[in-house]
This record gives structure tokens, sequence and C-alpha cells, in this order.
């Protein structure tokens, strides 16, 4: 057994330095002929390519390695983050159960890339069992309770996430302990803790190397829609413009730079946003806004196909419901029973104050006013300063008066 493991590694190694040579020579290469650089992004794609490449020689090497396909879970769930491939998550999930098939102790790991990709696919139930685990084999590393906490505290298990997060904020500099604690302050209506967290940690991460742009520029996307649910639209667009400068074909950030001109009352603007988000990757998310911009510019015929299109988007994902599309049927009062019945189903599991706000919105639309204001009283329970929410809160309660 001993003699297989090092003999993976050394093929891992090996095939992946020729890989990373291979990489820095051509680049060096298109320098010195005058030319075309290659970008710092497009070169860390291709060396996670290359240890996907390298890792998966290991692994028919040794058929039975839980190393190579922990290495292999772990890559493909990175690349899913830069490029949003969701295959990729599914990958990640495969890779990662087969390795905990091969080897549950010192495989730690494996489980919190396993809860990664449930989390990605919006399949959270599966996604805390397998975060317990990773937490229940090793309860020393904050890293792996924060992720258990973001879990609880996507279920809406707030009393579950406070405990776990009321011992971490010790821990608050570490990337991935830090973001998630901010969301935590949040939820709570702390916002301005929120914003403090994020900028310590984003400062922090701004001096690694060792760390990807994709999450380095991630860091930037959180503190721009923390400032955009602030209201204070002008800090939003500094940070995003920040986080693209560092990742320049972000779908993510070009997508709420998009809902940011909506915001600020420039449709036009927004439709440029989304499209070029939208040419690096069809999202649900960005479509919604496309089409709500759309609709401010009085075009509704592009409208409804950008909804025909998000609603495709949407059932090919992974975990069908998407609340994005929930919601922009409601805002059009179309299809209201329909949202209303698929939000209650995943009300049943998924008890968060957003799944509450969707229930809520959909019992206004269907005119029950009276219901509509008890479950939004749900949605409002943790003083959450989302306008969204306040928005949503202040239309039940006029209309009962």
């Amino acid at each position: 057994m001993r003699s297989s493991y090092r003999r993976t590694v050394l093929l891992a190694a090996a095939t992946g330095l020729l890989a990373i040579t291979g990489l820095a020579g051509s680049r060096l290469l298109a320098g010195e002929d005058g030319g075309v650089a290659v970008s710092i992004v497009e070169t860390e794609l291709a060396a996670r390519d290359a240890a996907i490449g390298a890792w998966s020689n290991a692994l028919r090497v040794d058929p039975e390695s839980a190393l190579a396909l922990a290495q292999l879970g772990g890559l493909h769930l990175q690349r899913a983050r830069e490029t949003g491939d969701e295959a990729d998550y599914s990958k990640a999930e495969d890779y990662a159960r087969r390795s905990l098939a091969l080897r549950i102790t010192r495989n730690a790991k494996s489980y919190v890339t396993l809860a990664n990709a449930l989390v990605a696919q919006h399949r959270f139930v599966e996604a805390e069992v397998a975060a317990h685990s990773a937490v229940r084999y090793d309860p020393s590393v904050p890293e792996y309770s924060s992720l258990l906490a973001e879990i609880r505290m996507e279920l809406g298990d707030y009393a579950g996430a406070r405990a776990i997060f009321q011992r971490l904020y010790p821990f608050q500099a570490i990337p991935s302990v830090g973001p998630r604690l901010a969301r935590w302050e949040e939820l709570n209506g702390n916002p301005e803790a929120a914003r403090r967290i994020l900028e310590r940690v984003s400062k922090a991460v701004e001096r690694r190397r060792d760390i990807p742009r994709e999450q380095r520029a991630w860091f930037h996307l959180r503190l721009g829609d923390l400032e955009m649910r602030r209201g204070r639209l002008y800090r939003a667009k500094q940070d995003l413009e920040r986080g693209l400068a560092i990742q320049p074909d972000d779908h993510r950030i070009l997508t709420s730079l998009a809902r940011l001109e909506l915001l600020k009352g420039n449709p036009r603007k927004a439709m440029a946003r989304a499209e070029k988000a939208l040419a690096l990757r069809i999202d649900p998310a960005t479509l919604g806004v496309l089409a709500r911009a759309q609709l401010a510019v009085g075009d509704s015929a592009s409208a409804r196909e950008t909804a025909q299109a998000m609603e495709i988007a949407v059932s090919g994902q992974p975990g069908a419901y998407h609340r994005e599309w929930s919601l922009f049927l409601l805002d059009q009062n179309l299809r209201v029973e329909e949202v209303h019945a698929r939000a209650l189903e995943e009300l049943e599991t998924r008890k968060d104050i957003y799944g509450y706000d969707v229930v809520a919105w959909s019992l206004f639309r269907m005119g029950r006013v009276d219901d509509a204001a008890r479950v939004m009283k749900q949605a409002m329970a943790l003083g959450t300063r989302d306008p969204m929410l306040i928005q949503h809160a202040n239309a039940i309660e006029m209309s009962r008066q």
C-alpha cells in the first residue's frame, strides 16, 4: 500500500512538473517573440488543466488511489469556480465520493470537497451531512466548522449556525472563515461589521499569490454586493471594478455590475453588462437582470424571449428550484400558484429567511395579504436589512391598511 501511494505521488509530481515547465516556456517564448502576452488568468486555468491531467495519469496507474481521487475532486471544484462549468461540480462530487469510498481516515478534505460541490448544486441537506463528517473527523480545523455553519445558515437552522459561528470569531482572518462570518453578521442586521470583516480578509488575500485570482476577485464581488444591498452604489461600483481588474472575464462580477446599473436607473448600460456576462456563461441570474432591463426600456418582446431562455437555463441546472426565476415570475404576476407550490415544497427542508420571503411574496400576489404578512414576519426574523426584504414587507403592510 505504501509503495503504491509513493508511486502515485511521484507520477503526479513528474507529470505536473513537465506540464508547468511547458507552460512557463511557452509564456517566455511569447514574450521573446515580441508579442503576445499570455494573461495570468489564462495561465492559472492552463496550470489547473495541467494538474488535472497529471492526477488523471496517476489515477490510471493506480485506480485505487484515494489521494489521486481527492486531488482530482479538489481541482475540478476549483475549475468550476473559475469557469462556472456545472459539469465540473458534478465531477468534483464524483471524485470526492470515490475517494471516500476507498478511505475515510485522513481524508476530511474529500468531505469538504463533497460538501462544497453539493452546496454549489443547492443540495444543502446532503451537503450538511458531508460537512458534519469533516468536522467530526477533524474538529480542530476552523475552516471545516465554518463550512458546516454556512450550510446550516442556508438551511435556516440559525440556532445551529449561531452555536458554531460564536466560536469562530478568533479565526475571522482565515480566507474561508471570514466571508462566512461576514454573511452571518449581515443576515443579523450588522452590515457594518460584515464590511469590516470582509475588508480585513480581502486585504490579507491581496498580498497572497498562492490564492487564485478568481478567489481574490470574489472578495471584491462580496464587498460590492454587500454595498449594493446597503444602497451605497458608488462604493459598490468601486469594489466591483477592483474585482474586475483582477479577473476581467468574471461573469459574476459583470452580472453584479449589470444589477448595479439597473438600480442606478441605467437599463441600457445594464443590458450591455449583462450581455457581456452572458457571452461568458449562460446564467439564470444574469438572464433575469437582462429581462428586467429590457422591460425597463419597454422592449417587452425581447424580455419575453430572455425569460424563456432563463426558464430553459434554470431547468438545466442541478437543483431545479431557482429563486431568481421565481421572483422574476412573481414580479411579473405570472404562474403565481405554481411558484407558491414550489416555494412551499422547498421550505419543507430549507427554512431560511429568503425561502419565507418567496412564500410571502407569492401569497401577496395571490391576494392573501394577511397570510403574506404572517409569513413575512419569518423572513424578517433576524432583522436583515436587505432592500428586497424591506420592499416586500412594506408592500404587504401597506396593502393591509
